[in-house]
């Protein structure tokens, strides 16, 4: 027996007391209660969506994980009017594991005709306060739905109808409710890296000797030494920046220096931080403020995404050394070369799902410019 009222509206449930009697066919007979309203998701320490975002405002990668690691976040929206509202409230759990250990709290961790978990990951359908037992999948929105994993969601419309025997929605309404859970989950994405429990700090390593550090530097030279010349006129840097983004990131800022890309004004880098660069481009006239990522490969960025590390919509310009078509494609994205780029340099563009961004993301690969210079 369910009641969602104090979970989706706030609202105090009255007193109400369920109890069953039940005789089987051998003459036993049990009596009990029945629990009613609806299992607490989070505990009364859990933090707001709202109070995460002001508190990791300025905070370092390492604060902010001392901060979230191993909280609960909680959130809520309310969306329309009238008949037509939209209610979502959202747990995002430290861990996938933090749900199984819900589910157990409450011995809602099996289902003895399916030995699933009664209480999992998942969007529940609830109407008129109450829980209707539907589950719909998520929107396809956000840059890593794995993170749904650790969520639960509740998504209420009082306008759900259902027929008697059947329980099914139409699509059009499906969709308003994906779409409301999205908005919530977007946000819980954003801050999910932070939220892991802290991890111990591992035993020190064992002194290193003498001969093992000579031996260590060696081999750093004879690797450094040995990658392939760069062969740019006119630029100092004068290895392939293999398996190196800031070797990528000191060869862009070179070519700035030696005029070969232009207009870009660097303003800050950024080592422990969201995102490498923020700049300004002034080629156009106008100063437009643009946050820079680099990379060594481009398909390494897709990890980012997946992984909630990077956001997609936060990056304007992608600079990467090289780029592997065949990976990019794996994952729905393709490369395309632009023949009227956006910003100096520009070589290509990623192009992402529709349902994930209608806009490319402008990318300089520098080996195809270096290509385009050398033919030049």
């Amino acid at each position: 027996m369910g009641d969602t009222r104090q979970v989706l509206r706030g609202e105090v449930l009255p007193p109400i007391l369920i109890t069953y009697s039940w005789t089987s066919v051998d003459g036993e007979h049990v009596e009990g209660k029945v629990e009613f309203g609806y299992p607490p998701l989070a505990n009364p320490k859990a933090l707001t969506i709202e109070e995460v975002n002001s508190n990791l405002v300025g905070k370092s990668e390492s604060a902010s994980r001392k901060y979230l690691g191993g909280k609960v976040v909680v959130g809520s929206k309310v969306i329309g009017h009238g008949n037509d509202t939209l209610r979502v409230y959202g747990v995002m759990l430290p861990g996938n594991k933090a749900i199984d250990t819900l589910a157990e709290s409450y011995h809602l961790d099996m289902n003895q005709e399916d030995s699933n978990p009664l209480l999992h990951a998942g969007i529940f359908v609830v109407t008129k306060s109450m829980p209707t037992g539907i589950t719909i999948e998520p929107a396809a929105r956000g840059a890593y739905p794995a993170y749904y994993k650790r969520c639960i969601f509740l998504v209420e419309s009082d306008r759900i109808d259902f027929d008697l025997g059947r329980k099914s929605m139409h699509w059009q309404h499906k969709r308003r409710l994906q779409d409301a859970v999205a908005e919530l989950f977007i946000q819980f994405e954003r801050v999910a890296k932070y939220q892991g429990p802290m991890e111990s700090k591992p035993l020190p390593p064992s002194p290193e000797t003498s001969a093992e550090r000579k031996l260590r530097i060696k081999k750093m030279w004879e690797e450094a030494e040995g990658r392939h010349d760069l062969n740019w006129p006119g630029i100092a840097f004068h290895k392939v920046p293999t398996n190196q983004e800031a070797a990528v990131a000191a060869l862009f800022h070179e070519l700035l220096g030696a005029g070969v890309i232009a207009n870009f004004r660097p303003l800050a880098t950024g080592y422990a931080t969201q995102y490498d660069l923020l700049a300004h481009y002034v080629g156009g006239g106008d100063v437009l403020p643009l946050v820079i990522e680099f990379k060594d490969k481009l398909e390494s960025v897709l990890t980012d995404f997946r992984d909630g590390i990077k956001s997609i919509g936060d990056i304007d310009l992608l600079v990467c050394w090289d780029a592997n078509h065949a990976k990019v494609a794996e994952v729905g994205m393709s490369l395309t070369l632009v023949s009227q780029p956006p910003y100096d340099g520009v070589t290509h563009e990623l192009n992402l799902p529709l349902d994930i961004s209608p806009e490319p993301i402008p990318v300089i690969v520098l080996k195809s410019l270096a290509e385009r210079v050398s033919k030049d």
